[in-house]
């Protein structure tokens, strides 16, 4: 599975570390424990915050986000990579 969007954020608390522009999300392991890659550009990042942990991210899907919490993104510039364990919480 592969999907993609437009929209998001990465969070510190209730700080913005990072705005997320365009992402895909791909899943890498199925059930029992399910594991996707999120690849994204980031449009606003504050460096302060970005450096900071733990982190929760959110992606727009829709009129919906899907959000993670506790992830340990690579941040690089204005790009975003990050391993998801398990499967989102959705709001």
């Amino acid at each position: 599975m592969r999907i993609s969007g437009d929209g998001g954020r990465l969070r510190v608390g209730y700080h913005t570390a990072a705005e997320v522009g365009r992402w895909t999300l791909t899943r890498v392991r199925a059930a029992p424990t399910q594991a996707y890659e999120a690849n994204a550009t980031l449009t606003d990042v504050d460096t302060f915050w970005s450096e900071q942990g733990p982190m929760d991210l959110a992606l727009v899907m829709g009129s919906r986000e899907w959000r993670w919490s506790n992830v340990a993104p690579r941040l690089s510039g204005q790009s975003l990579a990050v391993t998801l364990e398990g499967g989102p919480a959705i709001h």
